[in-house]
């Protein structure tokens, strides 16, 4: 019974695995059912520019409509160059029919008249069964009897007039068109067309042919080409004598020797110096050729007709030829294609160059935001400076404050003693010779005490009065006051006074302090001089404000300013700025000194505070 189980399991085991193998053969077998061979027949070498064109657009196209896998191959069966030789056309028909015997196309496309007149003669034997699509211009011949059922033909119609109304449209003043045409079979019968259609053009322009003509004589033509004309060049694929050439090589011989401006009728001759013009465009008959190759591959290639024309040419220029020749671009017709336009260095290097100036902008608001912030460092260490000096000064008030209240009291005690003394020996009798020297010791003790005076309004510690009222009424009060003193010192004094609210102050202290400033302001000025009182508002602050006509205040005494003692008058105590720094501490307000040659002004600004 074992042996049974295991004989069936290996059975089991076998089956499965030739399902597997099986399922994967058919897998592959469909997938290589599903890639579709397309081969493209090419009239010329690999070298032809129209052939990449062509194979560019084609594959492009088809990538776009064909959902199945397309394997390319392409031969280039060179018929120009090799159609003098009579074996070659039966060696080219061997050579492909043992090249492709076990490996036929799904489908055969033929570029040009060459390939396609070689494929209707030999194509049966080379691809027997297979369908094929024959892609031509009309200009080179028309292949449309004797076609196989599964064979059809798209041929790319041009109008040639349109190709002559475009060189006078673009170049108006034209009197000449040299046509230049070879005598190939197909090209005899284009000329023969085109000078039938040139006749409707009779008044407007004048064609000279030059067609029966060697190359070399030819090229001695062109040379002498000038003024108001220009060359229209169809192809030129052999000459009067029967020899073959490359019409593009020989478009390559006319440029170098041309002296107007070439107009072609065929793309690729956009690549070989011609300006442009209406021309023939085997993208066109590419695209086509994918649309009627896409129902051959899935089978329907009867829902086509056996010959489909189609309008097969475009208008497109060489830039660098217009600019050459000085054709405007607005002369053009509209929809026109400027191919190898020189971009502009805005066009090549744009996001460079908005790169560079994001860079630049951001660079630049970087060193402004550096130099703001320096700036404004600047400016906080020179409020840091200044509020340190501000600082050291009230220290240094403070300490003669401190100094004053310790030894004031004790000082005016004797004084007081000594002046009573005084007093009364002017009245006695016998010390009438000495009034003159105890009248002068008298002063000098009432000098001393108002000395000590000053020094005790330096004290930080002392009381203050504050009472609600407005500071124009305490400057009113002392005007005549102030104004009889300007007027013993030949000075003129004014006051303006501006709308301000009452505040909180101490009025006995503000009178001494307009009293300090006001006097300081007169002995600045040695001549005539005047002097301003002023009121008003700035920053919510109510400012007082003295200003004097004087010569300024140097830099060394600016910076010594409010220190006790410090003093540029032979009579002064060095003490009214610092009583006056004093009073606004304690009133919680700030001396401000503008100063220069026109003059200078104390500014006490106070904070605005009511009851």
């Amino acid at each position: 019974m074992p042996m049974i189980y295991s004989i069936r399991i290996c059975r089991l085991f076998l089956l499965l695995l030739l399902l597997i193998v099986t399922s994967i053969q058919c897998s592959y077998a469909e997938k290589v059912e599903q890639a579709k061979k397309v081969l493209i027949l090419y009239s010329q070498s690999q070298d032809f520019p129209s052939h990449r064109q062509f194979e560019e657009t084609f594959m492009n196209r088809l990538e776009h409509l064909v959902n199945a896998k397309v394997e390319l191959s392409y031969e280039y069966l060179e018929m120009a160059k090799y159609s003098s030789n009579p074996a070659y056309t039966g060696n080219l028909t061997q050579f492909l029919r043992e090249k492709y015997v076990m490996h036929q196309p799904d489908l055969v496309i033929t570029y040009r008249y060459p390939a396609a007149k070689f494929i209707v003669q030999y194509g049966e034997r080379i691809f027997p069964g297979v369908p094929a699509i024959l892609t031509m211009d009309e200009a080179e011949g028309v292949i449309n009897t004797n076609l196989p059922l599964n064979y059809k033909a798209v041929i790319g119609i041009y109008d040639r007039k349109k190709a002559v109304n475009l060189i006078l449209q673009a170049q108006p003043s034209t009197e000449k068109i040299y046509v230049v045409i070879g005598n190939a079979e197909s090209e005899k019968k284009t000329l023969a067309e085109f000078s039938k259609e040139a006749a409707s053009f009779a008044g407007q322009v004048q064609f000279i042919y030059i067609n029966q003509l060697s190359v070399p004589q030819m090229l001695e033509t062109i040379k002498t080409i000038d003024g108001n004309s220009v060359i229209l060049y169809f192809s030129f694929m052999r000459d009067w004598s029967g020899n073959a050439f490359i019409a593009s090589e020989v478009l390559q011989r006319i440029y170098r020797e041309a002296r107007v401006p070439i107009y072609g009728t065929y793309l690729r001759y956009l690549n070989e110096g011609a300006v442009g013009g209406y021309m023939a465009s085997g993208k066109i008959l590419a695209q086509k050729a994918v649309e009627v190759g896409h129902d051959a591959l899935d089978g329907h290639i009867d829902s086509y007709p056996r010959v489909e024309k189609t309008l097969a040419a475009e208008y497109a220029f060489n830039w660098k030829e217009l600019k050459r020749w000085g054709i405007d671009e607005a002369r053009l017709p509209v929809g026109s294609k400027i191919e190898f336009r020189q971009r502009t260095a805005w066009e090549s290097y744009r996001w460079y160059i908005v790169s560079g100036i994001f860079i630049v902008l951001l660079e630049a608001v970087l060193i402004l935001g550096l130099i703001a912030s320096r700036i404004k460092q600047r400016r906080t260490e020179v409020e840091n400076q200044k509020l340190e000096a501000e600082l050291a000064q009230l220290d240094r008030i403070n300490l003669v404050g401190q100094m004053a209240a310790g030894i004031g009291h004790e000082i005016r005690n004797p004084m007081t003693t000594v002046r009573g003394y005084l007093q009364m020996f002017q009245r006695k009798g016998e010390f009438t010779n000495y009034q003159g020297q105890i009248d002068t010791m008298i002063e000098e003790l009432d000098r001393a005490n108002s000395i000590i005076t000053e020094f005790l309004s330096l004290a930080k510690n002392k009381a203050v009065k504050m009472k609600l009222g407005n500071l124009n009424q305490v400057v009113l009060a002392l005007f005549p006051l102030l104004q009889a003193d300007a007027f013993r010192r030949g000075h003129q004094l004014y006051a303006e006074y501006g709308t301000i609210p009452d505040s909180e102050f101490d009025e006995k202290e503000i009178r001494q302090l307009i009293l300090n400033l006001a006097n300081n302001a007169f002995e600045a000025m040695e001549n005539s001089g005047e002097v301003t009182i002023r009121t008003y508002m700035e920053n919510e602050r109510i400012v007082l404000a003295v200003r004097d006509t004087g010569t300024g205040i140097s830099q060394d005494v600016l910076t010594k300013l409010g220190i006790p003692f410090v003093t540029t008058k032979e009579k002064g105590t060095g003490l009214g700025l610092p009583v006056c720094y004093r009073i606004a501490e304690r009133h919680g307000a700030k001396i401000s000194v503008d100063t220069g040659c026109q003059g200078t002004t104390f500014s006490v600004s106070f904070l605005l505070t009511n009851a």
